[in-house]
């Protein structure tokens, strides 16, 4: 069940991360651009101090912009736990009388409805 609660705060966080991405990808391409832009300029002794302060904040970009590309997406993760808690209720209700006639009106839906589509 713990796991459960942690997938769903994690699906609230992955939301979070899209946007933080997005703002991350913005600030990435503006600064190469910058970067480009200003590789050409002679720079003098200020503002030489500001080309690594511009390169860790390309890195912190890059990592942005990795990071909301490999979290799921929301409706990933609540497909997920809604799998997990569907199989946790089976095993709990296995051997119940609520199941066996769930799975006897399962049957007689899905049979009425390939009756259908034929």
């Amino acid at each position: 069940m713990n796991w459960i609660i942690f997938m769903l705060i994690l699906s609230d966080l992955s939301a979070k991360a899209e946007i933080i991405g997005m703002v991350g990808a913005i600030l990435t391409i503006a600064g190469g651009l910058l970067h480009v832009m200003c590789s050409e300029i002679p720079l003098n002794e200020k503002q030489v101090a500001y080309v690594p302060m511009l390169e860790k904040a390309s890195i912190v970009g890059i990592f942005l912009v990795t990071l909301a590309v490999l979290i799921p997406r929301p409706n990933t993760i609540y497909a997920i736990v809604g799998v997990e808690a569907a199989d946790i209720g089976i095993e709990k209700l296995q051997n119940s009388e609520i199941f066996t006639k769930s799975l006897e009106l399962l049957n007689l839906k899905l049979d009425k409805a390939l009756k259908g589509e034929r």
